[in-house]
């Protein structure tokens, strides 16, 4: 066996871990994050039940379907908090071009409607962070990394159990990575429209995806966004555009103890429209400088995705789970860059 092969051999010996020692890792991440679950799942049963965030998107497609405004007027009238009984489950903050991607829910028996949903979230999520996952990683540090992932990124939690269009956002962010790494513009595109869910993460990672490729993906995907707000436009005409931006802005800075968006932090300071515009503003140079410095990187992914939040004055934990998969694509992408490395030959004076 050649030199190098042997001291590769050895030093992998000096730094494997018993696998007893790796199960017993294993079994007590797992253990921890069932009880973290259940304490998570009575505590978010305070809220809401599981699904709660399904409501709001069903009394969309209803709206549509029995001829109704698809944004209520109160939404158009004034500042709102969505959390406000008088506006609960009100459809709200997501635009239009959402609503075909949602509609084969209709399909569904009633009955298992909301189970349905909760799953295919479920999958949305699962799918994102499979894409991402840094498998080069040893088999200790990915356990380890799981177990930050689950029990410190709440988000996860939290969207499991509301199964909020977020996970399709993330998604989205793992998609466009891909697209980006491979270089690959349509695959960018339909991350973009799966992103596009939520307009603000859209605006920021579009930026970014601008600096990154050019136009041809943005393009691509305003394109299958026209088309899929089309059915809303011919049933209401265009002004259901001008009421989604008008509901969006009208929305208020929740008080709501799981409200996490940066402007609550400045508003005793600021009062609560300068700290939300200076946030927004902040949010938007993030994302500029994102697409300038670090155009088809991960670590500018990471920053777009981040501002997206700086942009809405409410923000839930659940948002969290773009920026996950936005930070595992940069673990991934460092460890394959240091796999890399290693893996080339080398040459010494002695050879």
């Amino acid at each position: 066996m050649p030199l190098r092969s042997r001291l590769s051999a050895a030093r992998r010996e000096q730094t494997s871990v018993p696998r007893a020692l790796v199960g017993a890792l294993a079994a007590g991440l797992g253990l921890a994050f069932v009880l973290v679950a259940i304490e998570s799942a009575i505590a978010l049963s305070r809220q809401g039940g599981a699904g709660f965030d399904w409501y709001w998107y069903q009394d969309g497609l209803q709206r549509l379907a029995n001829d109704r405004p698809l944004y209520d007027p109160i939404l158009l009238s004034g500042p709102y908090d969505p959390y406000d009984p008088a506006h609960l489950f009100v459809f709200t903050l997501i635009p239009p071009s959402a609503l075909p991607l949602m509609a084969p829910m209709e399909l569904v028996p009633e009955p298992i409607r909301l189970s349905a949903w909760l799953l295919v979230m479920a999958g949305a999520l699962a799918a994102a962070l499979a894409m991402v996952w840094p498998r080069r990683l040893a088999l200790t540090w990915q356990i380890a990394l799981l177990g930050i992932v689950m029990l410190l990124g709440s988000g996860v939690l939290a969207q499991l159990y509301w199964a909020n269009l977020n996970a399709v956002v993330a998604l989205g962010v793992a998609l466009v990575w891909r697209g980006i790494r491979g270089r690959h513009d349509g695959l960018v595109a339909i991350g973009l429209v799966l992103i596009a869910v939520k307009v603000t993460p859209a605006i920021c990672i579009g930026l970014w995806v601008l600096g990154s490729r050019g136009p041809r993906p943005i393009l691509a995907a305003a394109g299958v966004l026209a088309l899929l707000t089309l059915p809303a436009v011919l049933l209401e005409g265009p002004l259901v555009l001008a009421d989604f931006v008008r509901s969006g802005l009208n929305l208020s800075q929740s008080t709501d103890t799981l409200n996490i968006a940066p402007s609550l932090a400045l508003r005793r300071i600021l009062g609560e429209r300068a700290a939300v515009l200076i946030t927004a503003v902040a949010g938007i140079l993030a994302a500029i400088y994102a697409a300038v410095r670090d155009p088809a990187r991960p670590a500018g992914l990471f920053v777009a995705t981040l501002a997206g939040g700086f942009l809405i004055p409410a923000l839930w934990v659940h948002w969290l789970t773009g920026p996950i998969v936005a930070a595992l694509a940069w673990i991934d992408a460092k460890t394959r860059r240091e796999t890399s490395l290693e893996d080339m030959p080398r040459t010494s004076l002695s050879e």
